[in-house]
């Protein structure tokens, strides 16, 4: 009966981590993760009968835990870029970060996705809510603003 609630618990760890990301202040990034999980057993209340319901616990490419898992991170982003534009100027950051902290929310969201985790383009880009082409582009124009806060010339063809 546990065993939705313990692929929860293993995800936690991941969504605080792109949570914070998008919003970094420890106690911001821990909210948006507590709504994200929130609005699932709202909106999403079979999906932990029809896990617990299973003789074994779905394997991570089953289509239950990546759907769950992507729906998470989809919340996550949605609510987190929000909670960003919200708070923006108003959150002690990370000397260590302050490059990576001055991009926009969504373009450090896309390189966490990209870099970060095993989810493909196409994945990326339903995450996020813009089609492939869009996030290519967001991307590209992350690493460009990354790699000049950083001191290093970069150029960008399309």
């Amino acid at each position: 009966m546990r065993e939705f609630e313990s692929f929860l618990e293993r995800t936690n760890q991941d969504l605080f981590g792109f949570a914070y990301i998008l919003v970094p202040d420890p106690l911001q990034a821990e909210q948006v993760v507590i709504d994200a999980l929130s609005l699932m057993s709202v909106e999403k209340s079979d999906w932990r009968s029809e896990w617990n319901s299973r003789e074994s616990p779905p394997t991570p490419q089953d289509p239950l835990s990546m759907a769950v898992r992507k729906y998470l991170y989809q919340q996550v982003y949605r609510i987190g870029k929000k909670r960003s534009f919200q708070l923006h100027g108003s959150l002690q950051e990370d000397d260590r970060y302050t490059s990576y902290n001055s991009l926009p929310a969504s373009e450090r969201g896309i390189l966490f996705l990209k870099y970060k985790t095993t989810f493909s383009l196409d994945e990326i880009a339903e995450i996020v809510a813009i089609d492939q082409a869009s996030m290519l582009a967001i991307l590209q124009i992350a690493r460009k603003n990354i790699l000049e806060l950083l001191g290093k010339n970069f150029e960008v063809t399309f």
